[in-house]
């Protein structure tokens, strides 16, 4: 959507949108033309509270067959979306309460899909801190094998650890590290419930 340089007059962002069209940023200091009588970014903002939520939102999104991308601000690659005075929220956290209400005290909400600017309902699910932290797309930076929960020791072999409730349940030690990966696979899934892609790749392997 075209728009102007500091100090310059552009189209008004809201007309013919639909409910999941791209995002509208205003530069500092434009104005907004509709056609009636012009805006500064002060009063558009105060216009702007006056819109409906889920309106304001969805013409954030990007929506298609797969994810729906948030289009607006983001943070450490999850969108950001401004809710009221002085306040921001993380983007698939509105999506979900928008779509189911609330959500509870203490809980996460958690990308199924693995992708932090996807938006989409059918994408998330309600999560406690502990099941989000069990759906992992890759392992940690600092793995040096490369695969989740296994270990290279001197000897050579690679060793299974998996970390559960605050304890370290070992799954035995290995001479290859396709061996070993498979055995941290295989013991995260008698003990996680939301290891989505562990349980993936056994259903691809069988």
């Amino acid at each position: 959507m075209p728009y102007s340089t500091c100090g310059a007059e552009i189209a008004h962002p809201y007309q013919n949108t639909s409910r999941h069209s791209a995002a509208f940023f205003m530069p500092s200091g434009a104005r907004l033309t509709t056609g009636r009588r012009t805006y500064s970014p002060k009063e558009t903002k105060m216009n702007n509270k006056r819109r409906p939520i889920t309106d304001r939102f969805w013409e954030k999104v990007e929506s298609g067959p797969g994810c729906w991308n948030w289009m607006g601000a983001k943070s450490f690659g999850y969108g950001k979306f401004w809710t009221g005075e002085d306040s921001r929220s993380w983007a698939h956290r509105v999506s979900w309460e928008l779509e189911h209400g609330l959500i509870p005290d203490g809980m996460s909400v958690d990308h199924i899909c693995h992708s932090k600017a996807c938006v989409k309902p059918a994408h998330l699910r309600l999560a406690t801190k502990k099941q989000n932290a069990e759906n992992l797309a890759a392992p940690y930076a600092n793995s040096t094998t490369g695969e989740r929960g296994v270990h290279l020791r001197r000897s050579g072999r690679y060793s299974v650890k998996v970390n559960h409730h605050g304890r370290a349940y070992r799954g035995g030690m290995y001479p290859t590290l396709e061996q070993a990966a498979a055995a941290a696979r295989q013991l995260r899934n008698s003990l996680f419930t939301h290891n989505d892609l562990d349980r993936t790749k056994r259903s691809d392997a069988a």
